[in-house]
């Protein structure tokens, strides 16, 4: 008999504790923790396919990646979708910062276009004194790439871009 009650304490006690732990932790991590949302563009489905195809492209035969073209360049667009798929919180910023460079890289296909008078005029600089605040900023421009944050650092066409619009060298236009 003593035996039994025993079993029987040891059988329940634990089913208890497992679930008493369970409520402390749920209690001291449950509300710190908060999963970000992730971007409408990433549903589950897609997050987990994409996990998939990453996983079984990385377990590939190195060998297999090193030689096959056709391989390695399906393995760097899925690493590229899954790097997004980790930085889903800029992606909006991504998305936005395509946008622009699509803008620029458009009108200077347009300008390119254009009858060699009308690109002289548009390529011209016109005066070369530059207004007083533009000055200062070409002045510092060293100091203030270390102040800017660090995707426009990284972003070595966007640095140049944003130096040239300090130098006065594009023209501000409005879409």
């Amino acid at each position: 008999m003593l035996r039994k009650n025993i079993i029987c304490r040891f059988a329940g006690g634990g089913r208890r504790a497992d679930k008493k732990t369970r409520e402390k932790l749920e209690e001291r991590f449950g509300k710190k923790i908060k999963e970000k949302e992730l971007h409408p563009y990433f549903s589950k489905g897609r997050a987990f396919y994409l996990l998939r195809e990453f996983q079984r492209l990385r377990n590939l035969n190195r060998h297999t990646i090193k030689y096959d073209k056709a391989t390695m360049n399906e393995f760097t667009k899925k690493a590229e979708e899954f790097s997004l798929y980790c930085t889903h919180e800029h992606f909006e910023a991504f998305e936005e910062y395509q946008d622009h460079k699509r803008c620029v890289d458009q009108a200077i296909n347009e300008i390119q276009t254009l009858p060699d008078r009308l690109k002289a005029e548009l390529m011209n600089e016109g005066n070369s004194r530059l207004p007083r605040s533009q000055e200062v900023l070409s002045l510092y421009w060293d100091q203030l790439i270390r102040i800017l944050p660090p995707q426009m650092v990284h972003i070595y066409k966007a640095g140049r871009k944003l130096r040239a619009v300090f130098e006065d060298k594009l023209e501000h236009h409005e879409d």
